[in-house]
């Protein structure tokens, strides 16, 4: 029999079937194997590492800030109910159905919202331990007064829905922004630099949780916007695939009016040769320079490459360049393949392996000069 915890149940696990299969489509079991596992392991080893040893940086930061305003980030989401199309001939014949669905989305929604708050404190946690003189107990009392203003801003958030002209959209966020900073990042911030005593604080926690408890009221007593929560559902979804699927958005956008790239406006030659394989790596380097999202993944892998030759430094560093170096050219492969299918080239390419293995070591060259030059740096 169908009931209101089993109907949110439902929705809350074809939710996450549906996050999970979009990521499937850009990272399968190579991208795991070669690049999401391994990374796990270097972070959590760079992550250990910090509780030994900070690096020098770190002591100029004011973290107790940098910790306010990350938390405050979290402050944005709301209520996940969930309901789907299907759900509206339900709920119309089950009215009380509506304040159960609201209360389940709302209880999962604080989970969340705690979990999100917990990993903000926890990976910021050894800077903050190792720079600063906040006690536990002041880190406890932050965290709860971030759950209480987090769980006042799930109640009020949705009637910062950005809909209508583009000035009321503009309006509801400095409204929604100009709240958090009262209610969470001025009392948070003026506590972590001192200004604001422990009993001041007790007391601001005090009234807020009041101010939560009338909100809550409030919430709980008033029917959801069936339409409004559908449309977020499918807006929150919309923005997940786009983010993750940005190329094939782009593709179906080719009807709007096509902006001139960044660089190379003119088409101009890369290498006077006209030989098959020089034409298909200069039409590679330019696809690859004209597009922002794989420039900026090329720069990402550099800088991360640069900084791991940096750690290890001594001859240990250049077992990273090695190993760094392959991790780029398999890149580089999954960029060619994604590249050569979506375009269509490989109707038209004879000498495809040729123009692949001469594109593939000109766009290795640039990085693996810097991770080098690094190298022998560390080495000094």
């Amino acid at each position: 029999m169908l009931t209101p915890a089993k109907l949110f149940w439902i929705r809350l696990k074809q939710h996450y079937r549906y996050m999970g299969k979009s990521l499937h489509t850009i990272a399968d079991w190579t991208v795991w194997l070669y690049i999401i596992v391994p990374a796990l392991f270097i972070f959590s080893g760079l992550y250990i590492e910090l509780w030994t040893k900070l690096p020098e940086w770190s002591y100029v930061m004011r973290w107790e800030l940098i910790i306010v305003a990350v938390s405050s980030m979290m402050l944005y989401f709301q209520v996940h109910i969930g309901v789907e199309e299907a759900d509206r001939l339900v709920l119309l014949q089950h009215r009380d159905w509506h304040m159960k669905l609201k209360r389940y989305g709302y209880a999962y929604s604080v989970i969340l919202l705690l979990v999100r708050l917990l990993l903000v404190m926890g990976l910021l946690l050894p800077f903050i331990k190792g720079t600063t003189d906040l006690s536990n107990e002041q880190l406890l009392l932050l965290l709860g007064y971030s759950v209480i203003a987090g769980m006042t801003m799930l109640t009020i958030n949705h009637y910062f829905n950005k809909s209508g002209a583009w000035w009321r959209k503009m309006l509801r966020t400095m409204q929604r922004t100009f709240i958090v900073g009262i209610i969470y990042v001025l009392p948070a911030a003026l506590y972590m630099l001192g200004f604001l005593t422990l009993p001041y604080m007790l007391v601001a926690t005090g009234v807020l949780f009041f101010v939560l408890i009338v909100l809550i009221y409030h919430f709980m007593t008033k029917s959801f916007n069936y339409g409004q929560q559908l449309e977020q559902e499918q807006e929150k979804r919309a923005r997940f695939t786009g983010m993750l699927l940005s190329q094939v958005e782009e593709q179906t956008q080719s009807t709007k009016r096509l902006k001139k790239p960044w660089i190379f406006r003119s088409s101009q030659r890369l290498f006077k040769s006209t030989d098959q394989r020089f034409v298909v790596t200069e039409l590679r380097i330019k696809a690859m320079l004209r597009s922002k999202q794989l420039l900026q993944a090329w720069i990402i892998l550099i800088a991360v490459g640069s900084y791991a030759i940096f750690l290890v430094g001594g001859s240990g560093g250049w077992a990273v360049v090695v190993g760094i170096y392959y991790l780029q050219r398999f890149a580089l492969k999954l960029q060619w393949d994604e590249w050569v299918k979506r375009d269509y080239l490989s109707l038209y390419i004879k000498e495809q392996l040729a123009g692949y293995k001469l594109s593939q070591n000109i766009l290795s060259i640039p990085a693996l000069i810097i991770w080098i030059v690094i190298a022998i740096l560390c080495s000094i």
